[in-house]
């Protein structure tokens, strides 16, 4: 973290609390991974529990470099859109391997996955409904979520999520 000059996060309650803090905290069995405000009031949108300390603390690495970006560059929340819209481009077709494997596509495609995977965890129930519904209400809850996300990567992952679900 040091090496990339990434925040230090706030380790089961060890570490300096501030806006944009990422925090890991221990819970029973579990391990939740997220965000404060400037009042270090728990950010309900970035709130993720898991089982695996490890996938936490993938979790907790991701959002710092995410904060780092954001912060160091206002443009950044708009690279993550356009990363999303071009690793989905072709889906359910590849992606363009060339330009994800590369050293400088690795973490952009990690950024990616990470927000893939988020995706595929909302919670919404599909019977009866149609597939433009689904993913009308899959935009919805992600857009609260990532309020940073243009429409068109909205779309993507909408789409991206009745493709692998329905």
């Amino acid at each position: 973290m040091r090496d990339e000059g990434l925040d230090t996060p706030v380790l089961d309650g060890q570490g300096r609390l501030h806006a944009d803090a990422v925090v890991l905290h221990h819970v029973g069995d579990a391990w939740d991974v997220y965000l404060v405000d400037e009042r270090h009031a728990v950010i309900a949108s970035t709130l993720r529990t898991y089982d695996v300390e490890s996938d936490a603390l993938e979790r907790v690495l991701l959002k710092l470099r995410l904060v780092k970006r954001a912060r160091h560059n206002p443009a950044a929340a708009a690279d993550i859109s356009e990363d999303i819209e071009s690793f989905l481009k072709n889906f359910p077709g590849k992606s363009d391997d060339a330009v994800w494997s590369t050293a400088e596509g690795a973490p952009r495609r990690t950024a990616v996955r990470a927000v893939l995977d988020e995706t595929l965890a909302v919670d919404v129930h599909t019977e009866g409904k149609t597939l433009s519904e689904i993913g009308a209400e899959v935009r919805s809850v992600l857009r609260a979520r990532h309020p940073e996300l243009t429409d068109a990567a909205l779309r993507r992952l909408g789409n991206y999520f009745t493709y692998l679900v329905k």
